[in-house]
């Protein structure tokens, strides 16, 4: 009797994602569809809400329809809950709705940009409202009052999004656009008191663990360092445009043109003795049509897809398993 293990001829088959690699994964919770393209996407605390033309439904956070719905006076570019008792609504003609959550209705309109809003979020206080438009400005909004209080027109080009930080307890805004430039600016005094230059466009931008302004611009992930605005590395990991970046407990979480939204460990830790933090991808979630949006929430994951499709999913972590040997050798044939 032969003392060698058998030995099995197989034909190569084409490499794919094995989602058993990934450290977790999203389960589907529902799934639907509209009659036009998904535009934007928010969660709360207790809702869900998808915007599409110039209407926005609202689900729980099981996925379950509510039976509410809204209608806008003009199609729909950005939604943004304020909490569980306001939903923020910027529309492709610049104008703002302001929406209760206890009656779904309008409970404020306001007027000032020239374009559609590509961005806006609420100061922590709940006072203030800040929002970024395809006009090139950036406009801080009273809420109580719904007048805009100040403006905002360092960019060239249009403003592609806004986000909070706090450095050394004091309080800044960040503003990103096409025209390659990435502001930063004073609550207290209303201007610019510095910039990064990319000489390229910057789609989106976030911060990740209140140390680093992460920016897309194209395919590629910027790192820099927010106190010294320093440049710490590049992550690529997807061949086409990225439309989306956020954070996921300690991971960044990229969504590109290519179908896909990856969960990215940045600052990996290797193993092997010695080795440098490197980058790795912890899960994946591929989609067979064009994503237009996304949207993470604690453990929740909302995507909405060009045909109108979207999809409300749950993390799910997976257990680790023990390798089982195989004794048999593989030999790869063409």
């Amino acid at each position: 009797m032969s003392r060698f293990a058998p030995i099995e001829l197989i034909r190569k088959k084409k490499v794919t994602h094995n989602t058993n690699d990934y450290l977790f994964d999203f389960k589907i919770l529902k799934t639907g569809k509209e009659h036009a393209s998904i535009k934007s996407i928010s969660i709360c605390s207790q809702y869900v809400a998808i915007g599409f033309s110039n209407m926005v439904t609202f689900y729980n956070m099981q996925g379950i329809y509510l039976n509410k719905k809204y209608q806008c006076n003009e199609n729909i570019s950005k939604l943004k809950f304020r909490d569980d008792q306001m939903l923020g609504i910027g529309m492709e003609n610049g104008e703002i709705e302001l929406v209760g959550m206890f009656c779904y209705d309008r409970i404020k309109n306001m007027k000032g940009h020239k374009s559609a809003i590509n961005d806006l979020i609420f100061s922590l206080n709940f006072q203030y409202l800040y929002t970024c438009s395809r006009d090139f400005t950036i406009k801080i909004w009273n809420i109580w009052d719904g007048k805009c209080e100040c403006t905002l027109d360092y960019h060239i080009d249009n403003i592609t999004s806004i986000c909070f930080y706090n450095l050394n307890d004091s309080n800044y805004l960040i503003s990103s656009s096409y025209d390659g430039y990435v502001y930063f600016y004073d609550f207290n005094l209303n201007i610019s008191t510095n910039k990064l230059e990319l000489n390229e466009p910057v789609e989106y931008l976030t911060i990740f663990k209140n140390e680093y302004i992460v920016l897309s611009v194209k395919n590629i992930i910027k790192l820099y360092s927010i106190d010294k605005l320093e440049f710490v590395k590049d992550i690529i990991v997807s061949t086409k445009t990225i439309f989306y970046i956020g954070v996921f407990k300690n991971y960044l979480v990229e969504a590109s043109l290519d179908m896909s939204v990856y969960f990215i460990d940045p600052f990996h830790k290797s193993s092997q003795v010695g080795a440098c933090m490197g980058i790795k991808v912890v899960s994946i979630v591929n989609f067979p049509k064009l994503v237009k949006s996304v949207e993470i929430f604690n453990d929740l994951l909302v995507l909405g897809e060009i045909d109108g499709t979207w999809f409300i999913e749950a993390y799910n972590k997976k257990e680790k398993k023990k390798s089982k040997k195989n004794k048999r050798t593989i030999i790869d044939i063409e």
